[in-house]
């Protein structure tokens, strides 16, 4: 784990510089900004692995935009906007563009590239990224400098080209993790998936349990899915299951046995027009044939049907009423057929089945699968308390999406659970709702801080109990590097000292009863002591200088003193 960088104690050195300021009170001495470092050397950390060496500056990036269509894009070397680069005119959403340096003075592309966007009415922006190298900077950027796969406003990195290396690294060579806001090729879209001609894995326990294949096929327990839905395994439905198309059982195994074969039906079926068996078809019990019945070409049964023993029909089958089996109804068909038309069991109408419908191998729906309802509103629509899968066994594993009256559940009994993807990917978490909340740990979500004064409103993320992380990094805009400017009103130590007195606390530092009442804002706090560590810094230099002064003073009249000693 990285250790968090020590500052110094700014009261210690603000201590160190009132007794100074009493001996040494002098106007602040002007700083010179082309003498301060324009950066340092921090050596990159041993532990990291750089999939994309860099040397020399880069001399070449690739770009992808997502906004507005029709754009022109104008790149500069400088903020000001005058080192024009290149340009590409009538870009569209979704178009990859190349900013190459290499007709630059230096050959390559200078340490920030901004990026101005015009669209069709006028209006403009300005984007920057980091171009350079990452080897000599400041502490904490050799991740801000690795560019490839991140976003900056509407642009997304897709590669970069060094000088030294002359090498392309695109995000196919770095780790991409999931995150909030869209995937790596359109960060505007909320999906989960992939853009390319790739599968998604879902698994748990570190094992493969579903697929998405890159054709649409989804497969439950199966990586290898022959249907748009293929399960591999058991499935329970507690309500209605309805099949628009055709519900076709398979099974290589003949039975009539009452708990076995290609169909079992423990309770009643009910078939409200046609029933097609194209060959056997075996009932347990009696058939019964109130009025009339036509077997060896078609069977017509006017009412209900009771079969005691075996009843072997030619041809067609029409029962105009009900049909009744206590036993198994067992339908065989050599051939497969996913038509709505053909197959082992066809059912032109509705099937209601009053208990469990068991599917030994494949069920195929060529409509919408509704569970509970009779309008669905999707393809898969179930209407109840939740939906559970389980694993096959007695482990007790299974997860389980349910809703009550005061939300909804995803939970995972017996063991942990895991929402993660595969393919280095994305996971979006309230994506699609720009005033949703996310809570850890707590059903509260407040929109003020205790004591009402402090509006929380817009904050996303609410956890109760510590956070333990490697590194927290805080966007603090702006960085007070405004201090080192000629024209920066530095206060005097005498005047600082005098604040102190009379209020208590630094200059334009909050109040230690702000901070109980509304908290620590931590990206304010840190601007804050950046800049007061600027400031100290600025009379040290100055105190540095006049010390220098006394020096050479001294040395002049220790000379003369030690001149008129002689002279005696």
């Amino acid at each position: 784990m990285k250790k968090l960088p020590l500052f110094p104690s700014f009261f210690s050195l603000l201590s160190i510089l009132l007794i100074a300021s009493q001996l040494l009170a002098q106007d602040p001495i002007p700083v010179n900004e082309s003498t301060l470092p324009d950066e340092r050397l921090f050596p990159e950390p041993d532990c990291i692995e750089n999939p994309c060496p860099c040397e020399g500056g880069l001399i070449e990036v690739k770009l992808f935009y997502f906004g507005d269509d029709a754009v022109d894009i104008e790149f500069f070397g400088d903020a000001g906007l005058t080192n024009l680069i290149g340009s590409e005119t009538g870009i569209n959403n979704g178009d990859m563009f190349i900013v190459n340096g290499t007709g630059t003075p230096l050959g390559k592309l200078y340490s920030n590239t901004y990026l101005r966007v015009t669209n069709s009415l006028g209006e403009t922006c300005v984007v920057k990224i980091f171009t350079r190298c990452p080897t000599n900077s400041w502490p904490g950027a050799y991740d801000d400098l690795r560019i490839v796969g991140k976003t900056y406003g509407d642009f997304i990195v897709y590669s970069k080209t060094d000088l030294g290396n002359n090498n392309e690294c695109t995000i196919a060579d770095v780790d991409q993790d999931w995150h909030v806001g869209g995937n790596i090729i359109d960060p505007a879209k909320n999906t989960m998936g992939t853009r390319n001609e790739e599968n998604v894995v879902f698994i748990t326990d570190d094992t493969p349990r579903g697929v998405i294949t890159a054709s649409g096929d989804y497969g439950i327990n199966t990586m290898t899915p022959s249907a748009k839905l293929h399960v591999q395994g058991d499935q329970i439905i507690e309500e209605t299951l309805d099949v628009n198309g055709i519900a076709r059982m398979n099974s290589g195994v003949a039975s009539t046995a009452p708990t076995n074969g290609a169909l079992i039906v423990t309770g009643g079926t009910g078939i409200s027009e046609d029933l097609n068996v194209g060959n056997n078809a075996n009932i347990g019990n009696d058939l019964d044939v109130t009025n009339n019945g036509t077997i060896g070409v078609d069977l017509a049964v006017g009412n209900n049907g009771s079969i005691g023993n075996d009843l072997d029909v030619g041809n067609d089958a029409f029962i105009h009423n009900n049909l009744t089996v206590s036993g198994i109804a067992s339908v065989t068909n050599p051939l497969g057929s996913s038509s709505p038309t053909s197959g082992a069991l066809v059912v032109t109408g509705g099937a209601g089945i009053g208990e469990n419908l068991n599917v030994g191998l494949n069920g195929y729906f060529g409509g919408t699968l509704s569970v509970g309802i009779l309008s669905p509103a999707r393809k898969v629509h179930a209407s109840g308390d939740g939906i559970r899968l389980s694993t096959p066994g007695n482990d007790g594993r299974f997860i389980e999406l349910r809703t009550d009256g005061t939300g909804t559940d995803l939970n995972s009994v017996d063991d942990d659970l895991y929402i993660r993807s595969l393919n280095e990917k994305n996971v979006f978490i309230n994506s699609l709702d720009d005033d949703g909340k996310v809570a850890i740990g707590t059903l509260e979500t407040p929109g003020f801080l205790d004591d009402g004064a402090v509006d929380i409103t817009t904050y996303k993320l609410f956890v109760k109990g510590g956070i333990l992380t490697e590194e927290v990094r805080v966007r603090a805009m702006p960085w007070p590097d405004y201090v080192f400017l000629k024209d920066y009103p530095l206060l005097s130590l005498e005047s600082t000292k005098t604040y102190i007195l009379n209020h208590g606390h630094l200059p334009n530092t909050p109040t230690a009863a702000a901070i109980e009442a509304g908290g620590l804002p931590l990206s304010e706090a840190t601007v804050n002591q950046q800049e007061k560590i600027e400031e100290i810094f600025l009379h040290l230099i100055e105190m540095n200088e006049q010390i220098k002064l006394l020096k050479q003073e001294n040395e002049l009249l220790k000379a003369r003193m030690e001149q008129m000693a002689n002279q005696k």
